[in-house]
């Protein structure tokens, strides 16, 4: 356990030996400790340097006995614990020493200094503390030692929880909490998991485009609702880790987790398939599975929701929609792009360490948000690329991403050159162009000179364009599928047209008529396998440079005098 990561111990007077010990442990596990050691009811006031200690705390652990009530500064600080719950994520662990949380009367009695003025807000914050997990102790009984160390376990995986989850509030996550959490039985208000309705297991699929924020709204419902669980396990990225690690590696860590216990050796995946099956029937367990690929992985941990005990909760996470196998009752929910107003509100976050533009930036802000779309972490990378930047570098970057579309709809895997051609006829800087997007790693040259470029940025092009007209796509922007384009780029004037991209059109016997295309200067017909003739008006086409007849399997020649000297051919 890392020395930064903190504890905060809010005792009272009735529970010192036993804040003694469990200071002890902490600190032998670990953990740095922050002990509030004054008198309780000595202050009507929290103390600031305990609220700091509070927020730099991951968890706090509240050792509540009789005498808690005398004092002002404790339901204060137990107020200020309960606000840094809702806003940042952080963990809270109480410990009733002596008391049953539930039994108002008996703080009442024991209200020596007759603070009356707060008693109802005092309910609704015990009422609360009361809903999480926390621990009962009985100082009559001699077994604190194994309590304590049952505790420490306890805050230890509190600790792992606060790691993974962070502190800060995703911007716009509560528009995305409320439907998943009512696939999964879950009774949200107010922004809390309150409680789990009825006995059923289910299963929330949670899928969308990459980087479209499945893995941030999958982790703020864990994080609201792993108190309210037996056992959690979050495994993250399965489908990365999976590639250099054996699923029974991870189905190992599932275990632990629910457990809450060291790794068992697991040797091939039926075996924790069969410890998995038989260990958590009785057993409520909160599992995220993040970035599942393929059906075998989700088999390996959740081949079916009678694995699990009741009101069990499993979410999955995935980008693969298609895997073709889901267990029964399953509910599925697709992240969509951020609106407008949050991607602003995100973009400034990282672009200016504030939730909206600065002064003579709104046009700029407002421009390169409309153009990345709401897809949370490519505006978390734009916005934290320009934070600091000179204007000029503002007005490059809005400049490189006008052209960024065009690329990753059209080009992707193409000869680099077919770019150019629609540049210049736009007037555009073509060799500028590419260099910038090159220089900014939005593109990449592979062999053969052909343009590449990361599978998040070309479904973030894709994303944007659909979301310009979902039903219609002639009203688009751009348009990338022959189906879509072909009733469009019919209707357009093709005389100007430079580059004809034919690759597999299996069904075509001849090819087109070339005299309405007169400038004409590449043509590909690669894995065109039907194809047997070439229509003799390519003998015409004079600015032609390039010829593709890959895979062109029954095309045995050309039209009788070749084609013009200048051309280069193709046919591997």
């Amino acid at each position: 356990m890392k020395t930064e990561e903190l504890c905060y111990i809010f005792i009272s007077s009735w529970s010192r030996h036993f804040a003694n010990r469990l200071l002890a442990g902490l600190s032998n596990a670990g953990i740095s400790v922050f002990r509030d050691e004054k008198e309780v009811g000595a202050a009507k006031e929290i103390d600031p340097t305990l609220v700091e200690a509070i927020g730099q705390s991951k968890t706090s652990i509240p050792i509540i006995s009789l005498d808690y009530a005398s004092s002002e500064s404790c339901f204060m600080g137990l107020a200020k614990m309960l606000e840094w719950r809702d806003t940042r994520n952080h963990a809270i662990v109480p410990i009733f020493y002596g008391v049953d949380p539930s039994d108002i009367g008996s703080f009442a009695k024991h209200n020596k200094r007759g603070i009356n003025w707060h008693l109802d807000s005092w309910k609704s914050a015990l009422h609360r503390i009361g809903q999480l997990k926390g621990y009962r102790f009985d100082h009559t009984t001699d077994q604190d030692g194994r309590f304590i160390s049952e505790l420490i376990l306890y805050v230890t995986w509190q600790l792992k929880n606060a790691e993974l989850l962070g502190t800060s509030m995703p911007v716009g996550i509560n528009n995305q909490v409320r439907k998943p959490m009512t696939k999964l039985d879950v009774d949200y208000r107010n922004g809390q998991a309150v409680a789990i309705r009825g006995n059923g297991v289910r299963m929330a699929w949670i899928h969308g485009i990459g980087g479209i924020g499945k893995t941030t709204l999958a982790k703020f419902i864990y994080s609201q609702l792993y108190p309210l669980f037996e056992g959690c396990s979050y495994l993250g990225n399965i489908r990365e880790v999976s590639k250099t690690e054996p699923l029974e590696h991870l189905q190992s860590r599932l275990v632990s987790d629910l457990l809450k216990q060291e790794p068992i050796s697991l040797d091939f995946v039926e075996e924790g398939i069969q410890h998995i099956a038989n260990k958590f029937g009785r057993r409520r367990v909160l599992i995220v599975l993040d970035d599942v690929h393929e059906s075998h992985q989700l088999k390996a941990f959740a081949g079916k929701l009678s694995w699990f005990g009741s009101r069990s909760k499993i979410i999955v996470t995935t980008r693969n929609t298609g895997m073709g196998y889901i267990p029964h009752m399953f509910a599925a929910y697709e992240v969509k792009p951020m609106k407008f107003d949050k991607s602003l509100c995100l973009f400034c976050r990282h672009a200016f360490g504030e939730s909206s533009p600065r002064e003579n930036y709104e046009d700029l802000s407002e421009q390169i948000v409309s153009k990345i779309g709401g897809i949370p972490l490519v505006i978390e990378v734009l916005g934290s690329f320009l934070y600091r930047k000179k204007k000029e570098t503002w007005d490059e970057t809005l400049h490189q991403l006008r052209k960024f579309q065009p690329v990753c709809l059209f080009f992707i895997g193409q000869d680099k050159r077919i770019p150019f051609y629609m540049w210049e006829d736009c007037d555009f800087c073509p060799s500028s162009g590419i260099d910038s997007l090159l220089l900014t790693s939005l593109v990449k040259i592979r062999e053969n000179n052909k343009l590449s470029m990361y599978g998040l940025l070309r479904d973030l092009g894709l994303a944007i364009v659909r979301d310009e007209d979902p039903a219609n796509p002639g009203r688009r922007s751009r348009l990338w599928n022959h189906e879509e384009a072909l009733g469009v780029l019919r209707r357009k004037e093709m005389r100007q047209l430079k580059v004809l991209n034919l690759t597999g059109c299996n069904e075509m016997l001849m090819t087109p008529d070339f005299s309405n295309y007169p400038q004409l200067e590449m043509l590909i017909l690669e894995r065109c396998s039907q194809l047997v003739e070439i229509h003799p008006s390519i003998r015409d086409l004079t600015s032609l440079v390039s010829l593709n007849l890959k895979s062109c399997s029954n095309l045995s020649e050309l039209p009788r005098n070749g084609l013009h000297g200048s051309a280069e051919r193709t046919s591997h």
